[in-house]
Parts: structure tokens; C-alpha cells; sequence
């Protein structure tokens, strides 16, 4: 069964991946398999791109969406009959949580989410317009995903451990 981890930025997603991925689960990192997709020219340009981060307004006209191919290749070294959590959040996450036996939405006020943005090596969310994007859809991600059956999970209230020994408690019964 295919289980989705979802959530904007810096709500503990790929902590709590890596938390599964170290304890025996098969997880993939949905950030390793994804491109920043330039919609004006429809090609996809590898994270950390000049040509995407050095753009004011990059936003307008990037989506950070999944590669197939990479998709694929880390798909095919999973094993079919173990639970497969999908961590990350990407353009069109409805598509796949619609593949999905559960969905969790991590979440966070945003605040937190603004100083664990400070505190992190990862580039994205020091930007002001990435804030301003995460401030925007932040509500409607959640309300989205809880349309499809999502069980949002407050990360601010909850250790990695106890997000993750719920999200197995739900998976496994």
C-alpha cells in the first residue's frame, strides 16, 4: 500500500522519512525525484538551478513537480508487498494521493514553520516571496488534502517519534 506524507514546507516531512527509512520502512523522498519544471518551455531544471533560484519571481513560472523517470527508477527497486510511504510535497500531490491507502498533511502555525525555515540548511522558505507562497496556500493545501481523506497531524505538538509511531499505529491495521 502506497502511504502519502505530505505537508508545506518544514512541517517535518522528510525528518519523519528519514525517521521511516531508518527504521526499515520503504520510503521515497518525493523532493529526490523532482525538478523544478519551467511551464514557460515545458523542461525540467535540476534543484538548486541557477537558472531558476537567481530568478525574482521564479514562482511564476517554475512548479516543483515530479520527474517521471526519476519517479520510475526509484519506483522499480521497491518491493510490492510492503507498505511504500511517499514523502514530500510537489505540484499535483493530488494526483498521487488519489493512489494512496492513507494520507497524512503535517502541519504546523506559521511561525514555527518561519523560524524552522531560519534554522535550516535547505535554501527554501528564506526567501520573502516563498513565505509570502507558503502563507497564501498553507489552508488550502490542508482543506485539499483533507477532501481525500487526510489526517493532518500537528508536527508542532507532536515529537518525530510520536508522528511517526502514529502514522505506522495507522498503517499497520
Amino acid at each position: 500500500m502506497k502511504v502519502l506524507i505530505t505537508g508545506v514546507a518544514g512541517t517535518g516531512k522528510t525528518t519523519v522519512g528519514n525517521t521511516l527509512a531508518e527504521d526499515g520502512y520503504q520510503v521515497i523522498d518525493l523532493d529526490s525525484v523532482s525538478d523544478w519544471f519551467d511551464t514557460r518551455t515545458n523542461k525540467f531544471h535540476p534543484r538548486g538551478s541557477k537558472v531558476v533560484m537567481n530568478m525574482d519571481g521564479y514562482l511564476q513560472y517554475f512548479q516543483w513537480r515530479i520527474n517521471p523517470a526519476k519517479f520510475q527508477a526509484k519506483k522499480s527497486k521497491t518491493k510490492l508487498d510492503k507498505n511504500l510511504f511517499l514523502v514530500g510535497n510537489v505540484d499535483g500531490i493530488e494526483k498521487i494521493a488519489t493512489q494512496c491507502g492513507f494520507i497524512f498533511f503535517l502541519d504546523a502555525p506559521l511561525e514555527v514553520l518561519f523560524n524552522r525555515y531560519d534554522a535550516r540548511d535547505n535554501a527554501y522558505g528564506k526567501k520573502q516571496e516563498e513565505r509570502d507562497a507558503i502563507a497564501k496556500y498553507k489552508d488550502s493545501d490542508k482543506q485539499r488534502m483533507r477532501g481525500l481523506g487526510a489526517i493532518v497531524v500537528d508536527t508542532n505538538r507532536l515529537t518525530v517519534e510520536e508522528t511517526v509511531n502514529m502514522i505506522i499505529s495507522c498503517t499497520t491495521q
